[in-house]
This record gives structure tokens, C-alpha cells and sequence, in this order.
């Protein structure tokens, strides 16, 4: 029985140690970041979609050389503001010089009464 033992513990220990294949690096990821943040006044980067009133901002990032990152603002009563989907490729990454490009999705967000009962007021969601 302790011959076992000794031989499933070695066995172990080495296959913890010992790798098939290298992991690829192209297919790893190598940063998760994120950051939340509150403001006081809802100000944004295009004036005529400001909140007015103090919101939340979430801010996060997933990738290597390509990159996802969202960024979710809330009012401080949990309705959604504007969110943008940003995706980003890194062209040039070295110590003297950074290129990236990049896109997004943008969606603002504001209550609207609906069209048959002015009472009955919805969040619409508009792609900018």
C-alpha cells in the first residue's frame, strides 16, 4: 500500500510540472482590468447626451493584442444611461511607439412616453 502511495504521489508531482504543448500566446489572454467610478453632475462626452444628475460609471477591459472594452454608466437610480462597446486591435505595441485602432457601439439611453397613452413611459435604446 505505501508503494502506492509513493507511486501516485510521484506520479502527481510530475505531472504538474511537465506540459504537453506551449500555450499559444496569440490565443491567450493577457489582461482583465476594470474600474467603477461616480460622478456628480452626468456629464458626457457629447453634450447633448448629459445626464444631469450623479451616475455610475463602469469601466472594463478583456484582451491582449485585440481588446473588448465596456464601458456601462447607470444613474444612481439604477436606470441605465449610455453604454459603449468599444473593440480595439493593437497595431504597433513597443516601448517608443503604440498604434491601436479601434470601434465601438455605442447605445444612449432615455424614458419616452409611448405613443398611445402618454401615461405609460419606456426606456429606448438608440445607437449612436
Amino acid at each position: 500500500m505505501q508503494k502506492i502511495s509513493l507511486w501516485l504521489c510521484c506520479f502527481f508531482s510530475i505531472a504538474q510540472i511537465s506540459f504537453a504543448q506551449k500555450i499559444d500566446s496569440t490565443k491567450s489572454i493577457t489582461h482583465f482590468s476594470g474600474a467603477a467610478g461616480i460622478t456628480n453632475n452626468g456629464i458626457s462626452l457629447i453634450p447633448t447626451f448629459s445626464l444631469g444628475k450623479p451616475a455610475a460609471i463602469f469601466d472594463m477591459s478583456i484582451g491582449g493584442k485585440f481588446s473588448f472594452d465596456p464601458e456601462l454608466t447607470f444613474s444612481l437610480k439604477g436606470k441605465p444611461w449610455y453604454f459603449l462597446f468599444w473593440f480595439r486591435y493593437k497595431l504597433v505595441n513597443s516601448s517608443r511607439f503604440r498604434m491601436h485602432v479601434g470601434t465601438h457601439l455605442g447605445l444612449n439611453f432615455k424614458d419616452a412616453a409611448l405613443a398611445d397613452d402618454d401615461s405609460t413611459k419606456v426606456t429606448i435604446a438608440e445607437r449612436y
